[in-house]
């Protein structure tokens, strides 16, 4: 519950607008930052997650093309450099 409080809080700043995990549990998840979080804080935040830190988790940051409702009505697409997506560790078999 510590990985879905670390988020929440981000999201409670303003910094986090979407997230969750992918709907086939084992694939991981993605959360999109807003456009006023910098890539390095993008970069640092996921690290202080407990759940990254116990190694449940891999993390790594992208940009991210947003095709939000505006850019669907006037064509423009616009990029955001903070994306993360997660994903399990694979266990060697």
């Amino acid at each position: 519950m510590e990985h879905v409080q670390h988020y929440a809080g981000f999201h409670e700043n303003g910094k986090l607008l979407y997230g969750g995990p992918f709907t086939d549990a084992d694939s991981g998840g993605m959360m999109v930052a807003s456009d006023s979080v910098m890539r390095e804080e993008i970069e640092e935040f996921p690290a202080s997650d407990s759940a990254i830190i116990a190694g449940l988790l891999k993390f790594r940051s992208e940009g991210l093309v947003c095709c939000d409702e505006e850019a669907v009505s006037t064509g423009k697409r616009r990029a955001t450099p903070s994306a993360v997506s997660y994903s399990t560790p694979r266990m060697p078999s």
